[in-house]
């Protein structure tokens, strides 16, 4: 159970980075999105401080150091 419970939680952190940095929505599809989503991609951002400068390359790369060399 706790270790369901910690891959969860991991799973989530990559999320929240990946959110942060503007890599797993492209702007395109960015109007689609549910109210929720925008709110949830929002708060992230503000609170956790905005990556999403850059190109889509230079976004994943930063998301991917963050999250730590196992993910890479």
């Amino acid at each position: 159970m706790l270790t369901a419970l910690s891959d969860y939680l991991r799973l989530a952190r990559a999320g929240a980075v990946m959110v942060r940095n503007d890599v797993i929505i492209p702007d395109a599809y960015r109007s689609r999105l549910p109210f929720t989503a925008k709110l949830a991609g929002a708060v992230l951002r503000i609170l956790m401080g905005s990556g999403g400068k850059g190109r889509p390359g230079e976004r994943f790369a930063r998301a991917l150091e963050k999250l730590g060399p196992a993910w890479i």
